[in-house]
């Protein structure tokens, strides 16, 4: 499966990392600071950078604070191309003016709901990740996502976008409870039926974290995307993905998922490039 980003088309059939960056309007650093963070993050092996504020103040940030805190790395990051490079927003307005900065995809939490969302997209032409809301919380998560991605879905197309701007995440919101999470995943296979990408957002804590012991989220976090990714889902999210594209890498490498008799060169550069970014990091410890 190929999907048309801004600058280029990417291969979703060998599930892909987003590496989720987020800008602290508590602890402002310099954009140059921010930037070798953000390089540092690409080297890891991720895919896409996902660029977003962290909020956690109840009102919602103006259009303006977005493009304070993002617009200026956003540009900067643009001129290194190592990366597709997205923004995480809900704001139309933001929208234009991130992807006249260079954004090639966006991930709305709040999936297109705020007016002239859809359309605006539409116009620009590129893809987004369209989040669950909490209505997995429910009984049956499953059928709840579903019916909450089809009518969505039928938003998106009657403001004039197309479906290959689609993606889904049914994630995103709802990995706080540890039995809907479960069942999601118990039947990812239900959601393959839009034939739309899929995205896993890895929670970075989990319920049964007592705190006693760190690893447990991401020993979680790590058998989930593997599991996913097994299961044909394209897109994992993660604010710390050293580690996920570490096993991700190693795992495609060591499974059927390359053309028999011919692996693919493109999952051993990966693999060799994220290999040499986990021994540079121990190292430097």
């Amino acid at each position: 499966m190929k999907f048309a980003f801004a600058r280029r088309n990417v291969d979703l059939s060998l599930t892909k990392v987003i590496g989720v960056f987020n800008v602290d309007p508590a602890d402002l650093k310099e954009l140059s600071a921010y930037k070798a963070k953000a390089l540092a993050m690409a080297s890891s092996g991720v895919d896409f950078i996902e660029l977003g504020v962290k909020n956690t103040a109840k009102e919602k940030l103006s259009c303006d604070e977005q493009a304070d805190f993002i617009l200026p790395l956003l540009r900067e990051l643009r001129l290194s191309q190592k990366v597709v490079l997205g923004v995480r927003t809900s704001d139309p307005k933001f929208m234009t003016l991130a992807a006249e900065a260079g954004a090639e995809f966006f991930v709305d939490p709040n999936a297109l709901k705020e007016a002239d969302a859809a359309q605006t997209l539409s116009k620009l032409g590129l893809p987004v990740i369209i989040c669950a809301d909490a209505a997995a919380l429910q009984s049956d998560p499953v059928s709840a996502v579903q019916d909450f991605f089809y009518e969505r879905i039928d938003h998106c197309l009657n403001a004039g976008m197309k479906r290959r701007q689609i993606m889904l995440d049914p994630f995103y919101g709802n990995v706080f409870r540890a039995d809907c999470a479960l069942k999601l995943l118990g039947r990812i296979q239900a959601l393959k039926s839009f034939a739309l990408p899929l995205c896993l957002t890895v929670p970075e804590s989990l319920p049964f974290d007592s705190g006693e012991n760190n690893n447990l989220s991401n020993i979680a976090g790590l058998t989930a995307s593997l599991y996913c990714a097994s299961h044909g889902v394209n897109l994992v999210r993660s604010e710390a993905p050293g580690n996920l594209c570490l096993a991700l890498g190693t795992w495609q490498l060591i499974s059927n998922k390359a053309k028999p008799y011919q692996l693919s060169k493109g999952i051993v550069r990966r693999f060799i490039r994220i290999r040499d970014a986990f021994k540079l990091k121990h190292k430097s410890n």
